[in-house]
């Protein structure tokens, strides 16, 4: 049987928390964006597809694997960020949903939540520190869980 796959990028450590709990809650295999291959993307019932967000977008690799992934591919996409704002998350998301749709893909559903933002200006403010918590990766385990 073909296993659920999440892949996730990060830079800090954050998003490895959320993409480790949805792996779990789906039994599903874990894969870094930079290191997933073709083989690797083929005939998964259920792919997860998750960064954090750096300087407002997701990184260049993510657009680019969300271009590699074979159409028809059912996804979700997850998301941390130093916002909250749910203006700017849905902003985020929309980019990456829209690359993922204009690649044949079908996408199930979007997840987010606030991540320590490290860029170095913010980083002394201490924003969001601590977190993805274990809230947060519990509610991340239940968001997947639920796309079965």
């Amino acid at each position: 049987e073909v296993k659920p796959l999440v892949i996730y990028y990060s830079q800090t450590g954050s998003t490895v928390r959320v993409a480790e709990a949805m792996a779990a809650a789906l039994e599903a295999d874990l894969a870094t964006a930079d290191a997933v291959s073709d083989s690797q993307l083929a005939g998964r019932p259920l792919i997860g597809l998750g960064s954090g967000i750096y300087y407002m977008k997701h990184p260049a690799i993510v657009y680019a694997l969300a271009d590699r992934l074979p159409a028809g591919s059912r996804v979700f996409i997850f998301t941390t960020s130093g916002v909250k704002l749910k203006q700017f998350v849905r902003f985020y998301q929309s980019r990456l949903r829209r690359r993922l749709v204009r690649a044949g893909v079908e996408v199930l559903g979007e997840w987010h939540c606030p991540g320590y933002d490290q860029q170095a200006l913010l980083k002394p403010l201490g924003i969001n520190r601590g977190r993805p918590d274990r809230a947060d990766c519990e509610a991340a385990a239940t968001f997947a869980r639920g796309l079965r």
